[in-house]
């Protein structure tokens, strides 16, 4: 597979959870969770959509709920894998593409998080993953996923750096309005005190859906109730850079 082709962050992985990418996960968990306790029931089996390195996987996994991580990026799931677990309930992990998905199991929740829909390359691809979505979960189950709104991809940051004593990663992101698409631009250099500085270069596009679109999309999966919150949980959808959405089977 060429680099051009490769999955988004694929030449990041192993350095993911390094450069902090993966702490997305401790601002979605407490809102992940609190739906769940909203639920009658405990979710007992959850399916995590382009799942990464696996961190959230395993924040579900402490609450005895049987995880199966799946992503398109062998990277990623080599990363997953291979973290150590002690809490008796380890979450599995596949390669798998999520437009695609054909599993032989169903399962009471599915999640896709860090905006991971947006990285699909058409409106196309993402009604197949909610028909794929929809299609693993029980009758009554949850499909819970953000995304970012076109208004979030027009404010990226054009440029900004971020730096450790590990690390020093720039970020170059530039919004096309006529095709609702943003190209995002990150170099780094990478000291992880096993291999010396490794420079990475990646280059990748954000589509936008509009909000109503990805109702519609929903509703023709066969999604019969869709609730709509700005993320985080203030101000209003309209004027929210990233939208979470709860639609249940």
């Amino acid at each position: 597979m060429s680099l051009n082709k490769r999955p988004p962050y694929s030449a990041f992985a192993y350095y993911y959870d390094l450069l902090g990418w993966s702490e997305f996960t401790e601002i979605v968990y407490p809102y992940l969770e609190q739906f769940i306790r909203r639920l009658p029931e405990k979710p007992e089996a959850f399916l995590d959509l382009a799942c990464g390195t696996g961190t959230l996987a395993y924040r579900l996994s402490e609450q005895k709920i049987k995880v199966l991580g799946i992503d398109i990026s062998p990277e990623m799931i080599e990363v997953a894998s291979s973290k150590s677990h002690d809490n008796g309930c380890p979450p599995e992990f596949q390669i798998g593409d999520m437009t695609a998905l054909q599993l032989n199991s169903k399962f009471d929740m599915a999640g896709c998080f860090f905006d991971s829909l947006n990285h699909l390359r058409s409106a196309e691809e993402i009604k197949k993953t909610f028909r794929r979505a929809h299609k693993h979960l029980y009758k009554g189950g949850w499909f819970m996923f953000d995304m970012v709104t076109r208004l979030g991809l027009e404010n990226w940051k054009d440029y900004y750096n971020s730096s450790r004593d590990s690390f020093y990663v720039v970020q170059e992101a530039r919004f096309s309005p006529s095709i609702d698409r943003a190209e995002v631009k990150i170099e780094a250099f990478i000291n992880d005190g096993r291999n010396g500085t490794v420079h990475i270069r990646e280059i990748f596009k954000e589509i936008s859906i509009a909000v109503d679109k990805a109702c519609r999309y929903l509703n023709d999966a066969g999604f019969t109730k869709i609730i709509i919150e700005p993320f985080p949980p203030a101000g209003s959808v309209e004027k929210a850079d990233r939208i979470m959405f709860y639609a249940r089977k």
